[in-house]
């Protein structure tokens, strides 16, 4: 993990949502086909909420067909990452979101 960064892993939309709601994170990146549901749900569920609507949200996903990225978009995600997920490219993204955020 590079220096500066704290992350958190959730393995699960349920998970995400209790880390988002109890953690308050700078930036979500966030998996399209989770295990219980839809990434987009929680992205549109964040964006909906006063407290967390700010937070940027990377949409990760192997689906990157244009209707796919402007679901993304749609649901209110700042970006959207396709898999393979190229390092040095996530690095980017996420420190230009991050420093818009501050």
């Amino acid at each position: 993990m590079p220096a500066g960064y704290d992350l958190t892993i959730a393995a699960s939309l349920a998970e995400a949502r209790a880390s988002c709601r109890d953690r308050m994170p700078a930036l979500v990146l966030l998996d399209r086909h989770l295990p219980d549901g839809d990434g987009l749900d929680l992205a549109r569920e964040l964006q909906a909420s006063t407290t967390t609507a700010s937070i940027p949200i990377l949409l990760v996903s192997a689906s990157v067909l244009p209707t796919d990225v402007v679901a993304a978009e749609q649901a209110g995600c700042a970006g959207f990452i396709d898999k393979p997920v190229r390092v040095d490219d996530l690095l980017a993204q996420v420190a230009r979101h991050l420093a818009a955020a501050d």
